[in-house]
């Protein structure tokens, strides 16, 4: 059967309309979901993953066999001497980029493992931290707080940037809040910079209409994704791990919530 040549339109009609009606209220909002995934999964690419990303990005999971064999809690802070000798590890290897994405914005109740975490942090050169926002409600007014990395932390790393993903009804991430601009807080900017070199930041689309395409929904398709554990020792060759891009965090599918 030949499709109509007159397709194409009929797909753009569709997904502005669409477009429109998702600023309609909790319905807009079901069918600006539909919209994203369905040019998700049917729009052909219009630019291929970086091979360069692929290639280095590797993942380092706060897992449930690392949180068993460390004997560490489950809703409160990890050892931060685990951390500071993970980084020791990867500095050693030689590894491009460290990206915590775990929020130290207080002290810690055992100071030498805060020490050692700060000087992990200044030795490797290459680490970046997050900030968090926090949302109230006060008086019928929103606000959003910005939780920093304690001021130790911030001074050691290479940089930090925000943490701001906001969930949809259903759970899923659609939605990527960028601000390059040089007088907020907010945005990834000390990263894509630091990620960029001395090349210029790009300039982030703002107007709210971007789609944020996701190349794989599946970390296990990326050649480097390690157990926290796995990389506490020498078992794994400095040679698998130099030049990469480390981000570590918590594997979010297990029930533990410290980190």
């Amino acid at each position: 059967m030949r499709r109509s040549p007159f397709f194409p339109l009929y797909i753009f009609l569709l997904l502005f309309t669409m477009g429109f009606l998702s600023r309609l209220g909790p319905f807009g909002e079901a069918l600006f979901n539909f919209e994203f995934d369905y040019a998700t999964v049917f729009s052909p690419l219009t630019k291929e993953p970086d091979p360069e990303f692929t290639e280095k990005a590797s993942l380092i999971y706060l897992d449930e066999a690392s949180h068993q064999e460390l004997n560490q809690p489950d809703k409160a802070s990890w050892d931060r001497s685990l951390h500071a000798k993970l980084i020791n590890r990867l500095t050693r290897a030689g590894a491009e980029l460290v990206y915590f994405d775990i929020l130290f914005s207080q002290e810690s109740e055992d100071p030498a493992a805060d020490q050692a975490l700060e000087e992990a942090i200044r030795n490797n050169g290459k680490v970046i931290l997050i900030a968090q926002l926090t949302n109230t409600w006060s008086g019928g007014v929103f606000s959003e707080q910005a939780i920093l990395p304690l001021g130790r932390f911030r001074e050691a790393a290479a940089g930090w940037g925000m943490a701001a993903l906001r969930e949809s009804s259903d759970g899923a991430i659609r939605r990527m809040p960028v601000d390059l601009n040089e007088t907020t807080l907010s945005g990834p900017k000390v990263a894509a910079r630091f990620l960029k070199g001395e090349k210029p930041v790009e300039k982030a689309e703002t107007s709210g209409n971007a789609y944020l395409r996701f190349y794989s929904d599946d970390p296990a398709s990326l050649d480097n994704v390690w157990s926290y554990k796995q990389l506490l020792d020498d078992s794994v060759p400095d040679q698998r791990l130099k030049g990469k891009w480390f981000f570590i965090g918590v594997d979010q599918t297990i029930g533990f919530t410290g980190a």
